[in-house]
This record gives structure tokens, sequence and C-alpha cells, in this order.
């Protein structure tokens, strides 16, 4: 089969023809194209040459297709425009995406019921959550933006406080019409619900005792869960009493609403901040500053 080369001949004709069909103008193509009408004229004649039709009728200061001039430029602009399309659909490099590291119940119950507000207002910005209990060191990159709880003195990034929490007992409605706590005693007597955590700033039941101010007693919670995600289950499920964290100010619970049960909500040692990595780059800056407006 003949190449393409042979069968259309140099390409930079085919440039010239489709100017000038464009323009229906040799001295605008040539205007286009940086060089002279002359070297448009004659890039047109070899190109009718070689077909061996007339592709334009040419006027005084204009010229105006033929019939076959009509199809042929129909035919090169859908070519032109498919490899167009392609070659910035090859060049264009997609922006990489933004990493945001936190643990998995901040995650669940926190970030994603608000994030399609974030994806809303910067759909030009992908999002990649990496929810994950241990912590991620910022200077491997594998996270641009850490959310954690603690006193903002990490080493890989630069802490911005975000808000403050508070840690309250809650159950559910029927449990708590069950056994009818008046008192944080009471409350102890119930079934408790723990969870793990490698994290000692996470308030336990003893700690919230302590800060209740209750006397030192035995208790042993009912069950206790590797992950806070499934804690929050069993609570909403009336299986025990669980220790839920609050946003401070407005009221956002990750057990979602669960009514409090009797005694204090107490405040840990520590606020939640938006950890950056060391170099902020503008995703960086615009996920901060709307975590920011959040707060």
């Amino acid at each position: 089969m003949p190449s393409y080369r042979y069968q259309i001949g140099p390409l930079s004709a085919i440039f010239a023809f489709e100017a000038a069909a464009r323009n229906l103008q040799f001295s605008r193509a040539a205007d286009e194209l940086g060089v002279s009408q002359a070297a448009v004229s004659k890039q047109i004649s070899n190109l009718e040459s070689h077909l061996g039709k007339k592709l334009f009728h040419r006027r005084h200061r204009s010229v105006e297709l033929t019939a076959e001039g009509a199809i042929l430029n129909q035919a090169v602009h859908r070519s032109l425009k498919a490899i167009t399309t392609a070659m910035q659909e090859i060049s264009v490099t997609a922006p990489a995406p933004l990493t945001v590291t936190l643990s998995t119940a901040l995650s669940q119950f926190w970030l994603m019921p608000m994030l399609s507000d974030f994806t809303r207002k910067h759909p030009e910005i992908p999002v990649r959550i990496l929810s994950q209990d241990s912590s991620v060191d910022l200077r491997g990159n594998e996270a641009s933006i850490a959310i954690r709880f603690g006193d903002g003195n990490w080493p890989d990034g630069e802490a911005v406080a975000l808000f403050n929490a508070t840690v309250r007992p809650v159950a559910t409605r029927e449990l708590l019409e069950k056994y009818k706590p008046k008192t944080v005693t009471d409350l102890l007597k119930m079934p408790l619900i723990d969870y793990d955590t490698p994290d000692s700033s996470w308030v336990t039941w003893r700690d919230w005792r302590a800060i209740a101010g209750v006397p030192q007693h035995r208790f042993q919670p009912s069950l206790s869960f590797a992950r806070y995600q499934d804690a929050v289950v069993a609570a909403r499920n009336g299986q025990g009493v669980l220790l839920d964290w609050m946003h401070s100010t407005n009221d956002l619970s990750m057990s979602a609403g669960l009514p409090a049960a009797p005694g204090p909500a107490v405040n840990p040692k520590g606020s939640f901040y938006c950890v950056f990595a060391h170099k902020v780059d503008e995703q960086s800056a615009l996920f901060g500053q709307w975590l920011s407006s959040l707060s």
C-alpha cells in the first residue's frame, strides 16, 4: 500500500489549503502561516496539479471553493480537528491529586459528610483521602496534608489549629430508658463500650471517670473494639454507652446524634490540627482555607 506521504503529498500544501479555505483569501492565509502570498499560491497550485482538479475559483481579491475544494475542506477540517484533540489529550498532564491523611474514624464521621462542599467549590482539584490509624510521615511525600489530634508539635510539617473537642458519654434512648441512670456512678454500672487506641491523648473510661470526680471503683467495659467505627456501630445498636468525640463549637458528633448520658463533657488535652507538609502548594493552601472556614 502506498504511503500517506505519497498519496497526500507535502503536508505544507494541506496547511496552506486549509488556511486559504478558512480565510477565502490567499493573502490572509499567507499572513497566518508567516509566508508570502506567492508561496501559498504555489502550494495550492501544486496540490491542484497533484489532484488534477481545481480547488478554488480565483477572484480579484478573494477566492471561492470549488465543489471539489469543498469536499477536501470538510475532510481536512475533520482530520486536523481529530489530530488536535488527540495531541491535547496526550500533552495535557493531569494534576496530581491532593492527598489528605487522617484517622479512619475522623475520615468517616467528620470529613466525608462535608467533603462534597470542597469538591463542589474546587472541581479542578482531585482529592485522594488516605485514611488509616497509623500516622503518616509527611516528609515521605505520601501525603500533602495530615489532620491530627494532639498538641500541634510535629516534626514533619506546619500545624494550624482547627478546633477543640469534647468527649461525652452517649447511648441510645432505649438503653437510657432501660437503665434510667441518674448519676455518673449509675452510668458506670451500665454496659460500657471501649475501643483500643495507640494514641495516649484519647480519653478512656478511666480518664473520664477521674475527670468526672467519681471515686475509684472496679468496672469493666462490656465490649471493646480495635476500631472506633465499630464501637460507634455497637452504640447505635444499643449495646452500651460510648464516649463520643464532638466538635466543641458546632455540635458535630462522631456518633451522629446519640442522646447524651448523665455525666460531664470533658475536654481532652489537645486540639485537632491541619498539618501541612513543609512545602505548601496552592492545592494544599486552598484545602486548608476550606477546613479553617468550617471550624
